[in-house]
């Protein structure tokens, strides 16, 4: 399995990462499992005789919507069905052999010279995907500081672990045995630090041990300290300092720790163009992420619609106004239409009812009177919520922006998608509170209703896929509905 698993839960908030975590040692425990003790076996959401974690996850009506939100179809083709089901990851293909190819890298040092003048050299090291340990390539430069400027003396890649410490202590164990007499400038304090207190030890005569981290590069480092039959010294420089703000020494010494960054960066780029199989690997590796992300975002939010199911209360009013309570207890919504077979788009408005469902309406002002709630509030909040846009109409009928490219390449503009929301409520004929804002006056989408505090949103309707906050920083910058473009989906 994956062994950097854990990475995919940095998408999660705290509490969907700890659905995802009881989920997958199994805490949800199916009702197949449970009817063993008590109950029946029975889907809580959609009565399936036989509900299982395939059953939850894959098949389920009850969570359908969420599988549309997160194109777990599309998921499918790159994981196994346990990925899904269970939130376990397989290996990347080739990574190890990916991994032994870089154990395998032979460091082809510099033969040590035989002058016994003074040299100065600046060493550096790069990486790639420093964040990302299956990914990492670094390497490390050395330059020679010469009356005519800087000179490349060695470039290469890191043997074995890569980072881009081990980089800069290569460059420095390198440069170290390039010369007898040698003054090395490294930007890198860490590198500094240590090596300064094992020749300050070695200077006195005392015990030296070598760090445990990289000890490979360190015993390298040391045998070509050992060797060399006058003083080496070790000394630190800033990194990446303006230059044109500096002046004498430091400007000198700026120049030249540039020019070795920027060596030690081309032998990282040198290596990605003489090697395809690694751009594939790194676009493979950050695909799968970006997909593994959205199962686990589908597995938390799968858990929570069974670990707190939404219960719905059937209403015959068709106004919004009259389901809030004086209490403050927010009460579901079972829209009015049984049957969606004969709307302009069944599949959208089969979404938008699941939302209504499991949105909790509570009153927020007038007298329990939801006198603030817009339409457009409604709209953001339930196209956050479903994952899906509104239908356009393309040719002769209406499609979804996943059911065809000619729909996914249409102009998406956000007032046009917003009207035929409005449609659904049309169909209805259900009516929501106060008057709609004119959206061409507007500064913000607070004037439209979407407000994350006091007399906004929140405490009036919730929905456990929608966070207010979430919508609000979204969608915050746009000044008028149709700014919005394509609505913080895309």
């Amino acid at each position: 399995m994956d062994n950097l698993n854990l990475r995919h839960f940095r998408g999660l908030d705290q509490s969907e990462a700890g659905l995802v975590r009881q989920s997958i040692v199994g805490a949800h425990i199916t009702c197949d499992a449970k009817g063993h003790f008590v109950g029946s076996k029975e889907c809580p959401l959609c009565g399936c005789p036989h509900d299982s974690r395939v059953h939850r996850f894959l098949e389920c009506i009850g969570t359908e919507d969420l599988r549309v939100k997160w194109n777990i179809p599309g998921a499918l083709r790159s994981f196994p069905a346990f990925s899904v089901t269970h939130g376990l990851f397989p290996e990347i293909d080739h990574v190890r052999i990916f991994q032994g190819a870089l154990d395998a890298i032979q460091v082809e040092g510099v033969p040590r010279r035989n002058r016994l003048d003074h040299v100065t050299v600046f060493t550096d090291g790069s990486c790639l995907h420093p964040r990302h340990a299956d990914l990492r390539v670094s390497a490390g430069a050395v330059i020679i500081a010469g009356a005519s400027g800087p000179t490349r003396l060695w470039s290469g890649l890191v043997p074995g672990q890569q980072g881009v410490f081990r980089g800069e202590l290569l460059a420095a164990a390198v440069a170290v045995g390039a010369f007898h007499h040698v003054t090395v400038f490294s930007d890198c304090w860490a590198f500094v630090r240590k090596a300064t207190r094992l020749l300050d030890r070695r200077a006195n005569g005392l015990a030296v041990t070598l760090p445990k981290s990289h000890r490979d590069l360190w015993e390298m480092f040391w045998v070509n300290v050992a060797s060399a039959s006058g003083p080496v010294v070790i000394r630190w420089t800033p990194a990446h300092r303006k230059v044109e703000q500096l002046s004498g020494d430091e400007k000198w010494k700026a120049l030249h720790n540039q020019f070795a960054d920027v060596q030690a960066k081309q032998a990282c780029a040198d290596f990605v163009e003489r090697c395809p199989a690694y751009v594939e690997l790194v676009e493979d590796y950050f695909r799968r992420e970006g997909v593994a992300r959205n199962i686990l975002k589908f597995h938390a939010q799968v858990a929570y619609r069974f670990v707190k199911p939404q219960a719905s209360e059937h209403a015959s009013d068709k106004d919004l106004d009259n389901l809030a309570t004086l209490d403050g207890d927010g009460q579901g919504l079972v829209l009015p239409v049984g049957n969606f077979d004969d709307s302009f788009c069944p599949r959208y408005f089969g979404l938008v009812d699941r939302f209504f469902r499991e949105a909790t309406w509570a009153p927020a002002s007038g007298n329990g009177i939801l006198t603030d709630t817009s339409y457009l509030e409604l709209y953001l909040m339930c196209t956050w919520a479903v994952g899906v846009l509104p239908p356009v109409y393309i040719g002769d009928r209406w499609q979804l922006v996943d059911e065809g490219r000619a729909a996914a390449a249409s102009d998406l503009d956000g007032l046009r998608l917003f009207r035929t929301w409005r449609k659904v409520f049309d169909k209805w004929q259900l009516a929501v509170g106060s008057p709609l804002v004119k959206v061409g006056h507007c500064r913000s989408l607070g004037e439209l209703g979407l407000k994350v505090s006091g007399a906004g949103v929140e405490g009036r309707f919730s929905h456990p896929l929608a966070s207010v906050h979430e919508v609000g920083r979204a969608c915050g910058g746009a000044t008028t509905l149709g700014g919005l473009s394509v609505p913080f989906l895309y």
